[in-house]
């Protein structure tokens, strides 16, 4: 009767305690003391390391995308004023615009050297709704002067972002 009660009252704890967003993830700048809640997600081959960014802090919204490549692009800069559109089965189209050229990051995995971009940017809570509106159909984004569509963006990985930006919207920042 002792272990099963200790067991209730472990898994009380743990759920008064737990997240109630499942991928959201609560983060804090050692620098500034800021805190922000910060889901990462997949979008497109998981292999391709391309991820949908979203985060809240302080009632700002935030969405970003992630974009690595292994090719043969010298240190290309995504450009200032070159966007990110990410259009909705609704038919609308989210933009992130780079408010200055961003350096890749360049790194190595197995000797083949990658390059790494984060582009994100502020954006209103309507804007930020649309993503638990209407699924994303497709991602566009412009790097070394061409037009490149993200592919493979799968069912399940739309559905987790939007139930994750119905959950950030629901539960943080009231």
């Amino acid at each position: 009767m002792k272990p099963l009660l200790t067991l209730i009252i472990g898994c009380m704890a743990y759920c008064a305690t737990a997240q109630p967003c499942k991928y959201v993830k609560p983060q804090k700048d050692e620098f500034t003391g800021q805190t922000y809640n910060m889901a990462k997600m997949a979008l497109g081959a998981p292999l391709a390391m391309r991820e949908l960014i979203i985060y809240e802090t302080e009632g700002k919204y935030h969405i970003g995308l992630r974009i690595t490549f292994n090719t043969d692009f010298a240190d290309v800069p995504f450009k200032k004023g070159d966007k990110v559109s990410i259009k909705l089965a609704s038919g609308e189209i989210i933009e992130i615009t780079a408010p200055k050229d961003l350096a890749p990051i360049v790194f190595r995995v197995l000797d083949v050297p990658l390059r790494m971009w984060y582009v994100h940017q502020e954006v209103p809570l309507p804007v930020f709704e649309k993503l638990s509106q209407s699924a994303i159909t497709a991602v566009r984004f412009k790097l070394n002067d061409a037009d490149h569509d993200l592919q493979g963006i799968k069912d399940k990985q739309v559905q987790k972002i939007m139930e994750t930006v119905k959950c950030m919207i629901d539960n943080y920042n009231k």
